[in-house]
């Protein structure tokens, strides 16, 4: 079933780790703080006893114009207000109280599901370069399994300006079709695109004969890629989620990737577009000439990993 993923894990889980912020908020002016606005940047699990259950999710800016699918903390002396934009001018935000008993923090929230009683929830965690580094360890029969969030340091305001503005069509339009298609060197990256809804962008770029090509959609959106012929009409591949498991830098789940080897030289075409109606957002795409080869995929599913992350209550 198709699922769009919630880029930072869960909220709960964030609000929780985010709680852990406040542990270095003591009167102790020597170390950093936390007090401020922060970014989510990178979230590392690990398990003990489920096969290849390990990963690195990274959230980079520079493919997501203004923040637009970031999740953005505020952490003031006494609270922790975690905010995360939805689909356009929709967001939300949700404050927590927390307590501090040295490098551990003491999270109380209320139960979402009962609305009956509160809960309480324990982290630690410590300073790395510019990064605040929170970290929880789950303890089961079989096992444990770490959960570590780094959150770098945000500076614009909360919620940024494309959290309240409608998504709008970038200056590259008109590009619906191959023959208005936005031509793209081949090793470099585009400059920022939009997709709204029931939207598709068209690129071009020159292919010689022999060459394996990687085609790269960067972005925190549900994306689709078709890629045609020299004609722009003759559809020679196409891909979801990075369907062939391709082992690219930028990882993002729903991100679409080919990797592709051209037969003949020419000017090929290749379309980006929402995988839903409702898949919108900002992206970049790359194309280069690449030695990677399609890998199996993981023992867990995408669906399965997401049901098992939000189990982390």
């Amino acid at each position: 079933m198709k699922t769009k993923l919630n880029f930072l894990f869960i909220s709960v889980l964030l609000i929780s780790s985010l709680m852990l912020l406040f542990v270095g908020c003591d009167k102790d002016d020597s170390g950093p703080s936390v007090i401020g606005k922060w970014y989510f940047y990178q979230e590392e699990y690990s398990s003990s006893y489920i096969q290849k259950e390990n990963g690195t999710s990274t959230y980079d800016p520079n493919y997501d114009y203004d923040f637009f699918n970031a999740s953005l903390i505020e952490i003031t002396e006494n609270t922790v207000n975690f905010c995360e934009n939805d689909a356009g001018t929709e967001y939300y935000c949700s404050e927590v109280n927390y307590e501090m008993d040295g490098n551990t923090l003491i999270l109380t929230y209320a139960n979402d599901l009962m609305k009956i009683e509160e809960e309480k929830d324990t982290m630690h965690y410590s300073f790395q370069d510019d990064m605040l580094v929170l970290t929880r360890t789950y303890y089961y029969s079989e096992g444990t399994e770490e959960i570590t969030i780094y959150l770098k340091r945000y500076s614009g305001t909360i919620p940024p300006a494309s959290w309240t503005t409608e998504l709008s069509n970038d200056n590259f339009e008109p590009d619906d079709t191959y023959q208005d298609a936005t031509s793209i060197q081949v090793g470099s990256e585009s400059d920022i695109h939009v997709i709204v809804s029931e939207d598709s962008d068209w690129f071009k770029f020159n292919a010689t004969a022999g060459e394996n090509y990687l085609i790269q959609v960067l972005g925190y959106f549900d994306s689709y890629l078709d890629l045609y012929g020299t004609d722009g009409q003759t559809l020679l591949d196409s891909d979801d989620d990075n369907n062939a498991n391709i082992d690219v830098d930028f990882n993002y789940s729903t991100a679409a990737v080919l990797l592709w080897n051209c037969t003949d030289s020419g000017m090929y075409y290749f379309k980006v577009r929402g995988y839903s109606t409702n898949s919108e957002g900002y992206y970049r795409v790359k194309v280069s000439i690449s030695d990677l080869t399609p890998r199996k995929k993981d023992s867990l599913s995408k669906d399965k990993k997401e049901e098992k992350i939000s189990l982390f209550r």
